[in-house]
């Protein structure tokens, strides 16, 4: 699976990437395909009781439900052991068909703040605006997506000019640089797939 965007200090760059098609001329996105993945890796929970959250029949109270029964019987499985649970309650969710429940997931995956409104929509998931929830929410991302498809988590960076200060001062100049190297090679580590 491929992450394709700039790497920010804020997460909707690569959440956004995610959310483009996967495959040129298919509408299934990136988040999509980890979210179906994902489900169909939760094999300890019968077929028929996963499908309601492909097909978008379900209630926003029901489909909270059935995804958090989801992660907690995934954290138990060896494959998505350490693991952070709320994202993996958070990726199902991308499969709705429901505006108002897709884009309180979309603000949580950003780690944007959003209305109490917005977090009852998605299992009353508290928002994580602190600026390093960013960094950790495309760290495990990036553990999910290893975990689902034993796929390797591809981090493109892209304009790195226009994460440097410009104005001349050398010592804040080294500190961008240090800063706009170290924030991949932090993800890429805590990954843990780069050897």
């Amino acid at each position: 699976m491929k992450v394709v965007g700039r790497l920010t200090t804020q997460s909707w760059a690569e959440i956004d990437s995610l959310e483009l098609p996967y495959k040129a001329g298919l509408p299934e996105t990136g988040l999509q395909r980890l979210a179906r993945g994902l489900i169909d890796r939760i094999d300890i929970i019968p077929v028929e009781e996963r499908r309601p959250l492909f097909q978008g029949m379900l209630e926003p109270a029901e489909a909270a439900a059935l995804v958090h029964r989801l992660a907690f019987m995934a954290v138990q499985l060896p494959r998505f052991h350490g693991l952070d649970i709320n994202v993996i309650r958070a990726i199902p969710f991308t499969l709705a068909d429901d505006a108002p429940i897709h884009s309180a997931v979309i603000q949580w995956l950003r780690c944007e703040d959003f209305s109490r409104y917005d977090r009852e929509l998605i299992g009353d998931m508290v928002p994580r605006p602190q600026s390093q929830s960013a960094t950790a929410t495309i760290q495990s991302l990036g553990r999910l997506m290893h975990a689902v498809h034993d796929a390797a988590f591809v981090l493109l960076v892209d304009e790195m000019e226009s994460y440097f200060d410009h104005s001349g001062n050398e010592e804040g100049r080294e500190a961008d640089i240090r800063s706009a190297v170290n924030a991949p090679v932090e993800i890429a580590d805590s990954v843990n797939l780069v050897q």
